[in-house]
């Protein structure tokens, strides 16, 4: 979302409101503290809006004012595309590599991108020592467990979430932003669920967990919600957490849950969004 004014309570912005209802602009008026403030999709062009209420507010008539939504959409889709490449690349790996190995049922294929090699290491799968030598012979075994999904409902669910989610940080963080996001949180969660059971896991759950985590928890911080992480999705996301405890999403069909790389993905982001506020507010 994009702030398009701040003015105080008293201010009247309905003639304002009524000409966006009327071009179909998107928006929302929420009120913070002693005023009201106008935001708008990211897809629109808030600049113009923002002149357009300038110039209606030193006596300029509404009517004379139009925004150009085709072009506008166009264009929003296109930078869309630009600003979010990275999650796209995640996304079309995640693809591409699930497919490869069959949704699992490929072995000789799986054990060359899980966080070892079962069958190399036989009794030592369980040591954690066992990764350090693997990841230092092999690097890519640290991270590439998160491409790795065995159902299309898996695959579906994670990549969802990261299109929803992810894309919404990366257009407004950058691309080493999520880059650096991505590959801490698919780090630890690969090591937390390894320690817990072992090298045959994968999804981008973990990294799911902490995009939204994070992204949850800047909203939070925040006078407008950028990312739209609200807290109903929040509480729907943590009771999906608690239930991978139990065997209730094993007796519904979803096997086997990698719940330990959850709860390290969803502590990853939300303290990478803590150390981003420390940082920042010293900065």
């Amino acid at each position: 979302m994009n702030i398009v004014v701040a003015v105080p309570l008293s201010f009247d912005l309905t003639e304002f409101t009524e000409f966006l209802w009327l071009h179909r602009v998107p928006h929302r008026v929420v009120e913070q503290g002693e005023q009201q403030i106008v935001v708008v999709a990211d897809n629109v062009d808030s600049v113009q809006l923002r002149d357009i209420f300038e110039q209606w507010r030193h006596g300029s008539a509404l009517s004379d004012f139009s925004v150009a939504r085709s072009a506008g959409r166009r264009q929003s889709v296109t930078a869309a595309m630009a600003g979010s490449w990275l999650t796209l690349t995640l996304i079309v790996a995640s693809i591409g590599l699930s497919m490869l190995i069959g949704f699992g049922s490929n072995l000789e294929l799986l054990v060359w991108f899980t966080i070892l090699n079962p069958y190399q290491y036989g009794a030592d799968t369980t040591a954690l020592p066992a990764v350090f030598d693997a990841v230092s012979a092999e690097p890519w075994r640290v991270i590439s467990p998160i491409f790795l999904h065995f159902s299309i409902a898996h695959l579906a669910f994670n990549l969802l979430w990261m299109w929803i989610v992810a894309r919404r940080i990366e257009m407004h963080r950058g691309a080493f932003f999520i880059s650096a996001l991505v590959i801490i949180s698919g780090v630890v969660s690969n090591i937390a669920q390894f320690i817990d059971g072992g090298p045959l896991f994968g999804g981008m759950s973990g990294v799911v967990y902490a995009v939204i985590g994070y992204a949850w928890w800047f909203d939070r911080q925040q006078p407008v919600p950028r990312y739209g992480v609200s807290q109903g999705l929040m509480v729907f996301m943590l009771v999906w957490l608690a239930l991978g405890y139990t065997d209730v999403l094993s007796a519904i069909g979803f096997g086997s849950i990698a719940n330990t790389a959850h709860l390290a993905g969803l502590v990853a982001g939300v303290l990478f969004g803590t150390c981003q506020s420390v940082l920042g507010r010293r900065q």
